[in-house]
C-alpha cells in the first residue's frame, strides 16, 4: 500500500500533466510525472530512496531562499585579500546564512561602561527589537589597558552573541516554511483530476451564466435556445454541487 507525500496538477486540458510522490510499504518513494496531452499516455516513474528524497526537499528549499548572484552582492566588511567572507562566499555560499552586513544590520545602538578596576571593557549593543547583548574585554595588567583597543574587542564579543541570535533565528524560520509546506493538504492524482474538473466547470458554468444575465446576444436568441442554455445552466450547476460532495469525502 503506498501513501500520497505530494502530488499537483496544474489547471488546463483534458490531459494536464501532473507530479505525484508517493511513499511506499518497503520504505522507498515513487515519483510519478505525466507530460501535458497525448492523451495522458506519457506518464514515467522513478523509485527513490528516503536519503534522494531528503536531498532533493533540501536542495530545493535552499534555491527557494537563494539571493539571485547577478543581482544581489553579498556585503563584504572586510574587502582585503585575506578576508574570511570573501572566502564563505567563494566556496560556502550555497544555502541561507547569517552575514556580517545582517549582523550590522540588526544593531541600533551600543554604549561602553569601563567597569571600576580599570581593566574590564564592557560594551551593550541594542537591536531593533530592545533585546540587548553584552561583550566583554579584559587586561591582567593594568599598565597594558588601551582604550581603543579595549572596546574594539568588547564590540567583536558583543557581535559574537548577535551571529548567535540571528542563526537561531533564521534557522527557526526555515523550520517553520518547512511545517508549513508539510500542512499543505495533498490529494493523490485521481482525487486531483476531481478537483481541478471541478474548478474547470465552475469557471464555465461563471461564462454562461455571465452571458445568460448580461450579454444582449442572450436576448437575440430564439426562446427554444434560451431555454436549453438555462437547462444546461442548471445541469452544470447540479454537476458541480455533486463534484463538491465527491471532494468534501475525500
Amino acid at each position: 500500500m503506498t501513501k500520497t507525500v505530494f502530488a499537483h496538477t496544474p489547471p488546463g486540458s483534458n490531459f494536464p500533466p501532473f507530479v505525484n510522490l508517493s511513499r511506499n510499504d518497503g520504505g522507498g518513494y515513487t515519483l510519478t510525472v505525466r507530460s501535458q496531452g497525448n492523451g495522458g499516455s506519457d506518464i514515467g516513474s522513478i523509485v527513490l530512496s528516503p536519503e534522494n528524497v531528503e536531498a532533493l526537499a533540501a536542495d530545493a528549499l535552499a534555491d527557494l531562499h537563494r539571493e539571485p548572484v547577478a543581482s544581489v552582492a553579498l556585503p563584504v566588511v572586510d574587502p582585503g585579500p585575506d578576508s574570511l567572507e570573501r572566502e564563505i562566499q567563494a566556496k560556502a555560499n550555497r544555502a541561507p546564512r547569517v552575514t556580517p552586513a545582517d549582523v550590522k544590520a540588526e544593531i541600533v545602538g551600543e554604549t561602553f561602561t569601563l567597569l571600576p578596576s580599570g581593566r574590564v571593557t564592557v560594551c551593550e549593543l541594542t537591536l531593533k527589537n530592545g533585546f540587548t547583548v553584552r561583550g566583554e574585554s579584559a587586561v591582567v595588567f593594568i599598565e597594558n589597558f588601551d582604550e581603543g583597543i579595549g572596546r574594539k574587542v568588547a564590540r567583536d564579543n558583543a557581535e559574537k552573541e548577535v551571529w548567535q541570535l540571528l542563526g537561531f533565528r533564521l534557522r527557526d524560520e526555515q523550520a517553520d516554511a518547512a511545517a508549513d509546506l508539510a500542512d499543505v493538504k495533498l490529494v493523490p492524482p485521481h482525487q486531483q483530476r476531481v478537483v481541478d474538473e471541478k474548478r474547470e466547470l465552475d469557471e464555465r458554468l461563471s461564462k454562461l451564466d455571465a452571458f445568460i444575465l448580461d450579454n444582449p446576444l442572450y436576448l437575440q436568441l430564439s426562446t427554444d435556445e434560451q431555454d436549453r442554455l438555462s437547462r444546461q445552466s442548471k445541469a452544470m450547476a447540479a454537476y458541480s454541487g455533486i463534484l463538491d460532495e465527491r471532494i468534501a469525502h475525500f
